[in-house]
């Protein structure tokens, strides 16, 4: 098959989990044998960039904010119609160029939503969309600019001004009836929450994601568990609706009732005010000497790293999609003890899995914490459930076999490919992760 991957974001200049999962799905297709070719947006002004994936990448697609509020200015007063045009005539031109058999949209968030527009009007009935965000019920990436806080709080007046001088010349309603004909959400509760803010998607399909566990497994096989303390680990962006706060409130409060041989690594960057707040909360609350702050770390680095840890705590408190981190930690071994926002309730099941808490409740999370303590063969048992699930259910082998079959499924000569239903037949663990969930 000829295979175009459509996507608004693609690494290295990417931050979540779908950016990474459009590569990987792309490279292992390839390695099968199928041509494809990536269309996602310019880089940022002056990045040097070295693609030597085995596909070709177009980074041709235009953002609608990009760089600070005067470049958005600027593209909107000036260039936003010549760049819009810019975009569709390269969608025109793959199309006759590359003339692929199927289409694949991932993330279309801060791009014109006049590009998947086009993509079905020139694809029709060979492209599909995997949603593993909420893009097509946000609001544009233009009227987010004007919506967030200004950078310096005494400009805030003028950029709320500027704000409405501007907004009202965008169109900013105009949302094109886009048919998602045919639609898979990477959890149900995308779906689930897709639908709730009006989006035409009841009859979309749920193909989970899934990773390469086996260097999480190998580097976490050495780990020797709670031998000096419980290891905890947050590992993501450093926001306030990731929840971290309240992890560091959990410390706090069980610091205060005498348990003080937990520890905890946050890694990840993030919003720099948010970071100073948290470094605040662990000087006031006692923690200097048991909550580090580590900064970002490689994606390769990262099964080594979780081989450090006991536990992993997912405190996020917005919907997640589906989580990677969770995945990860679980294949590495460690106990996961997350919230059940969005998709992660999917995979993460108390007393199975992992343990759960109430989003933003300090002290549920510190019971918690205390359960793992308190029965320490538990809690690995619970940890090695968790872990045969990832590496037996939640594979990239099992995803890219979905993805394979659902392409082959509708594009031309497709049935040359196994089909879908093949696919489930001889793999149980893709019948539990496609389909209505």
């Amino acid at each position: 098959m000829r295979i175009l991957f459509v996507s608004n974001v693609f690494p290295p200049f990417a931050r979540g989990g779908y950016e990474q999962w459009c590569d990987e799905v792309a490279t292992a297709l390839v390695a099968r044998g199928h041509e494809l070719v990536v269309l996602t947006s310019t880089p940022p002004a002056q990045s040097p960039i070295v693609d030597d994936r085995p596909f070709e990448i177009r980074r041709r697609l235009h953002q609608q904010v990009e760089g600070g509020l005067g470049n958005t200015v600027v593209r909107i007063l000036r260039d936003r119609a010549r760049l819009e045009a810019q975009d569709l005539q390269t969608i025109d031109e793959i199309k006759d160029s590359f003339q692929p058999d199927a289409v694949l949209v991932w993330g279309m968030w801060n791009l014109n939503l006049s590009v998947p527009e086009h993509l079905e009007q020139c694809f029709g009935d060979r492209i599909a969309y995997y949603f593993c965000d909420y893009w097509p019920t946000l609001e544009s990436a233009y009227v987010q600019r004007f919506q967030e806080p200004a950078r310096h709080r005494p400009l805030q007046a003028g950029k709320s001004a500027l704000g409405r001088l501007l907004l009202p010349q965008l169109d900013v309603n105009r949302r094109p009836d886009l048919a998602f004909a045919r639609a898979y959400c990477v959890s149900a509760a995308v779906r689930r929450i897709l639908v709730a803010r009006g989006a035409p998607l009841q009859g979309a399909q749920v193909l989970y994601g899934g990773i390469d566990g086996s260097a999480f497994a190998a580097a976490g096989a050495v780990r020797k568990h709670w031998e000096q303390g419980l290891r905890l680990l947050y590992a993501g962006r450093i926001e306030p609706m990731k929840g971290v706060h309240t992890i560091v409130g959990a410390l706090v409060t069980l610091r205060a009732s005498g348990h003080q041989d937990m520890t905890l690594d946050i890694v990840g960057g993030g919003d720099p005010d948010y970071m100073g707040d948290l470094q605040r909360q662990v000087e006031d609350g006692g923690l200097s000497q048991s909550v580090r702050m580590l900064g970002p770390v490689k994606r390769d680095d990262m099964p080594a790293l979780m081989a450090q840890y006991d536990v992993l705590v997912f405190s996020s408190e917005w919907e997640e999609p589906f989580a990677r981190t969770v995945m990860e930690a679980m294949a590495s071994g460690l106990l996961v003890v997350g919230t059940l926002t969005g998709g992660t309730g999917e995979l993460l099941v108390e007393g199975e899995t992992g343990l759960t808490y109430r989003a933003g409740d300090a002290a549920d999370l510190a019971r918690q914490l205390l359960c793992i303590e308190a029965d320490a063969q538990r809690a690995q048992r619970v940890a090695s459930h968790g872990q045969r699930v990832v590496l037996t259910e939640y594979t990239l082998v099992r995803m890219v076999d979905d993805f394979e079959a659902m392409l082959a499924s509708f594009a031309p000569g497709g049935g040359r490919q196994p089909s879908l239903q093949t696919v489930m037949a001889g793999n149980p663990a893709a019948t539990q992760t496609i389909g209505d969930v």
